[in-house]
């Protein structure tokens, strides 16, 4: 049963990865989503204009293919999904290096990691050697391109690293007061708190840190109890998660970016011992249903379009009611989520909430 209908989703952080696995996830977040903004954190990193624009084609090539090739016809007033890109910060990159990349047309931000903070940060940048990155960074505030943070320091207890991050963002904003900041993937309520009072910082909220807690992950042995809802940042505590979810519910800087971040599951499940699992999880196929639950359970469902469509579109200067884009159909249609999505030659993916029961489908028109 239909039980409502809201402007496309924007998913505002999503990875995508490459080859098989990229060609395994790019339909599901086809047929949730508008657009998406496609992290550029692969192997090798996306650092110009030219890998910039061959991961484009790549990433609309999979979506398109993928999610038409089982469809007898398409709609013809349906533009398709569209992929907005990032380029990886290093220490090589100039102002010149991200005005190629924007003259494409498809440049959405410029994606700072510091090096060893997260999967695939190696590359990154030291925090240290902020300062070499003046000219960049003042092109960035010049251009009004948004500077896309992963906001933990690479070293420490887990559960201080993105509180220990927020000096630094702080001192950016106080250096460069035009630079559109954007706190990806916030998981504390210092950093909520930060976002409430600085309105030069956006930031997205992801459906894991809305719904789940340190404990679910870690247990009282400071053992992951769980690999698959293992990620950075790591989800904190209940006063944590309350604060993100009032953030989600009243601040129009804050909005959906699911950090879906595909693993085959091997990767996730063979761990060697005193290592940790790979970071990441794959929501795609139900962070929206979380995300509705959640909002209707605190009465707030009113916002709900709010957080996963209009406020990320208006902060990425990206049309609010695009005509040739679908809504979000939600229905109430009970079904247990698989354990995992796989591609039948060997990718296999461990799905957020695999086995789990949930009330809600949510589904561009076309693919309802």
């Amino acid at each position: 049963m239909i039980i409502g209908q809201f402007e496309g989703p924007f998913d505002a952080h999503v990875h995508m990865r490459q080859e098989g696995i990229l060609k395994l996830v790019a339909p599901h977040t086809a047929m949730r989503f508008g657009a998406a903004i496609i992290m550029p954190n692969t192997k090798p990193p996306i650092v110009d204009a030219k890998q910039m624009t061959n991961y484009y084609d790549a990433v609309a090539g999979e979506a398109e293919f993928g999610y038409w090739s089982d469809r007898t016809s398409r709609k013809e007033d349906y533009d398709g999904f569209c992929p907005l890109m990032t380029l990886y910060l290093t220490e090589q990159t100039t102002a010149k290096t991200v005005k190629q990349a924007q003259a494409t047309g498809k440049l959405a931000g410029v994606k700072l990691y510091p090096r060893g903070a997260t999967h695939n940060s190696d590359e990154g940048v030291d925090l240290d050697r902020l300062g070499a990155l003046d000219e960049t960074f003042r092109y960035l505030s010049d251009a009004n391109i948004r500077l896309l943070i992963h906001g933990e320091v690479p070293e420490g207890p887990r559960i201080d690293r993105e509180k220990e991050f927020l000096p630094i963002v702080e001192k950016l904003c106080e250096v460069y007061p035009n630079l559109p900041v954007v706190l990806e993937h916030i998981s504390t309520a210092e950093s909520a708190r930060f976002v409430h009072e600085h309105t030069q910082v956006a930031a997205t909220v992801t459906p894991h840190h809305l719904l789940v807690d340190y404990d679910s992950v870690v247990d009282t042995n400071g053992i992951i109890r769980d690999c698959h809802l293992f990620c950075n940042p790591i989800p904190k505590f209940e006063r944590d998660r309350q604060a993100l979810l009032n953030l989600a519910f009243n601040c129009e800087r804050s909005f959906y970016g699911s950090d879906s971040a595909p693993h085959i599951i091997e990767s996730k499940e063979n761990i060697q011992p005193g290592h940790e699992p790979v970071a990441g999880i794959f929501n795609t196929l139900t962070g929206l249903e979380t995300v509705y639950k959640l909002f209707l359970e605190h009465g707030r469902a009113d916002k709900f379009g709010d957080f996963t469509a209009s406020r990320g579109r208006k902060i990425y200067d990206l049309p609010t009611s695009p005509q040739s884009t679908p809504k979000l159909v939600v229905a109430e249609t009970p079904s247990g989520v698989p354990l995992v999505i796989d591609d039948g030659h060997g990718i296999v993916i461990a799905n957020f909430r695999g086995g789990e029961w949930i009330d809600f489908r949510c589904l561009l028109e076309p693919f309802v």
